[in-house]
């Protein structure tokens, strides 16, 4: 144990009671002093563990890679920075916690870029970088998380890699200590980058605050952010991704930055189940007009092959453009000719609050090039536009956009009750029930229901309002069934009530109540925050 000392330390793997642990036992064992490095892996505890367990272990240290002012850092593993742990593979860190905090930085003057290094910081809560086979549980962090310019930033890991994380917590804040243009964060309340990996029944508390970056409650992007930079084979990087799996994880923080998701900020072949938002997404700042330019409760951008199964959102969603209650943006990957995207008994309770003229919509906001399947959904969410710049606004129930050459939609069991609200003056304002859609192949909407309300401060003529579909080149291949929708312009007292084919979906829950008919209909709890 170390108590209240200050080391700096040099080397590839540094910690405070152990650098490198070798199929060893670290147990009971804690650390409240300082530490600084400018090496590879930097842990309150234990620098490196390989083959090894790390159980029972706790840091209140202030960790600190400070890394190099000037130069280019060519080894991809530098400034792995852990509250507990700095690296570790084959390990399992089990019932630790930090109260310490974790920094990476490398101490980059106010001329910003010119003078960063090209490497990535690795910095977590509890570690730094979990790799394969590494296992974290029941852990937690309380202390505070920094970094700066090119950085994954975790409440538990910075990065993960073929790791699991189960049963553990975050309750302390991520920040960056630099907010430069060009550079670019991940951040997730349990992982900062989750690439090959598990995240199990976690939760976070905490709120995150960045402007130039992609962050989520629990996950922040799903890809090596180096590659990236460098330009590197892209293809065969995502050839060999696979699967990472989100389950039965919670967010309750804040999460403010210009791509910001409840859950997770960017995904990339990502399966989500049984997740809930209940913190606020996104941001805007009106005296720099800046904010969100893609905001949801539960991912802000999906690409490849993603799943939502039983995913909830009740937090407030706020930002410029692509504003929605599961997913703001739906794209391909390279080389794949469609991002194939799944929504099933998805819900957002959340508002969707827009201070300036875009797109929101009660599930997904903007999809291209994609196949995308919602089935036994529901949003209840309100819409809200707050300028009253003369622009324009496009809203829509569950699908706000898709374009560029997408090959199908379908859309399935699925209820919308919404109020509109528009101050905008703009003279294109267009409402659509489910959709608003400019470029799939083929469209299949059936046994949907919809209920809304328009409210303006100023005319909206009805002919900008559809009762299911708002598209000029709608196709005779594309159905329509089975649905009902009963929309209310206030601007002009009209009521545009529709009944396709008397089916399985009928007016019944504009009585009874959304929320109840949801549960008669597809035996949907919703989530009740606690």
């Amino acid at each position: 144990r170390v108590i209240g000392e200050t080391n700096t330390l040099k080397g590839s793997r540094a910690g405070g009671v152990i650098g490198y642990a070798m199929n060893s036992e670290v147990r009971d064992s804690y650390n409240n002093g300082t530490i600084e490095v400018s090496g590879d892996y930097l842990g309150g505890v234990v620098g490196y563990a390989n083959l090894s367990q790390v159980e029972n272990c706790y840091a209140t240290v202030s960790a600190s890679f400070t890394g190099i002012t000037r130069g280019v850092v060519t080894n991809a593993d530098s400034g792995n920075v852990g509250g507990l742990v700095g690296g570790a593979e084959s390990s399992t860190i089990a019932n630790c916690f930090n109260a310490g905090q974790a920094n990476g930085t490398w101490g980059v003057s106010a001329d910003g870029m010119s003078n960063a290094p090209l490497a990535v910081l690795s910095t977590g809560g509890i570690i730094g970088f979990a790799k394969t086979q590494a296992i974290v549980t029941d852990c937690y962090n309380l202390g505070l998380v920094s970094c700066d310019i090119i950085a994954n930033g975790g409440g538990i890991a910075g990065k993960s890699d073929g790791a699991t994380i189960q049963n553990c917590y975050n309750k302390g804040s991520l920040t960056s200590t630099t907010n430069l243009e060009g550079g670019i964060m991940a951040f997730g309340g349990i992982v900062g980058s989750p690439i090959n990996s598990t995240i199990l029944k976690c939760t976070n508390y905490a709120g995150i605050d960045y402007y130039y970056g992609y962050a989520g409650g629990i996950a922040g992007m799903g890809i090596d952010i180096l590659l990236m930079m460098m330009g590197g084979d892209m293809s065969a990087y995502l050839a060999n991704l696979t699967t990472t799996t989100i389950q039965n994880c919670y967010n309750y923080g804040a999460i403010e930055t210009i791509v910001a998701g409840g859950i997770a900020g960017m995904s990339i072949k990502y399966n989500f189940v049984d997740c809930v938002n209940v913190g606020d997404v996104g941001f805007y700042d009106a005296t720099e007009n800046s904010g969100s330019q893609g905001a949801a409760g539960i991912a802000a951008m999906a690409m490849g092959e993603n799943s939502f199964e039983r995913c909830y959102n009740i937090g407030n969603i706020t930002g410029l453009d692509d504003l929605a209650g599961i997913v703001s943006r739906i794209e391909s990957l390279v080389d794949e000719e469609y991002a194939e995207i799944s929504l099933n008994h998805c819900f957002n309770a959340g508002t969707l609050n827009m201070p300036d003229a875009g797109t929101a919509s009660g599930l997904v906001g903007y999809a291209t090039s994609a196949i995308l399947t919602i089935s036994n959904s529901a949003s209840v969410g309100d819409v809200v536009y707050t300028n009253t710049s003369n622009s324009s606004t496009y809203t829509a129930g569950i699908l706000g956009l898709i374009e560029g050459g997408s090959q199908s939609v379908t859309i399935t069991n699925c209820l919308v009750d919404m109020d509109i609200s528009l101050s905008v003056t703009g003279s294109t304002n267009i409402v659509a029930g489910i959709a608003r859609t400019i470029g799939a192949t083929t469209v299949s909407i059936e046994n949907c229901a919809i209920k809304m309300n328009v409210n303006s401060s100023s005319t909206l003529a009805d002919e900008n309002i559809s009762s299911f579909y708002y598209d000029s080149s709608f196709q005779p291949s594309d159905v329509i069934a089975n649905s009902y929708s009963l929309i209310t312009n206030n601007t002009t007292g009209t009521e545009n009530n529709v009944v396709l084919d008397n089916g399985g979906m009928d007016g019944n829950f504009v009585s009874t109540g959304i929320l109840e008919y949801l549960q008669q209909t597809f035996n949907v709890q919703p989530f009740v925050a606690a």
